[in-house]
């Protein structure tokens, strides 16, 4: 019986002790280069470490010191990127891009919650964005 269950662990590609491993070290390694992106941006902000040794109630991964202006395609704007069929070619750097300024918004970021492996692009832009 042993034997049966380390061979269904091992044939499952998808879940069990090792993928969680592997999701777990890929979340940390992601953390650390998110850590060292902003610091390289010069964007003050303290860690979900930081936060805890605070006594905060909620530790994000990152809280920034002061919130940032990130801009952003608009919703709509967004599923054009999904629309167009496969004889559309993307506009080349030197033509002007096919979208405009009124296609854009301003959202506040104030912490990020770092989720290396949550969803596809498609799945994120249209549900989280």
């Amino acid at each position: 019986l042993c034997l049966e269950v380390r061979e269904a662990i091992d044939s499952d590609p998808m879940y069990g002790p090792r993928q969680d491993r592997e999701r777990h070290n890929v979340g940390i390694e992601y953390e650390l280069l998110l850590e060292q992106t902003l610091k390289s941006m010069d964007i003050p902000f303290e860690t979900e470490a930081e936060l805890r040794v605070r006594g905060t109630a909620r530790t994000p991964d990152i809280l920034l010191s002061c919130p940032v202006g990130i801009r952003v395609r608009r919703r709509e704007s967004r599923n054009l990127l999904y629309t167009r069929n496969e004889n559309d070619t993307p506009p080349s750097p030197q033509k002007e891009s096919i979208f405009d300024d009124d296609d854009y918004e301003w959202k506040v970021i104030c912490w990020i919650d770092s989720k290396a492996l949550f969803g596809d692009v498609e799945t994120h832009t249209n549900s989280v964005l």
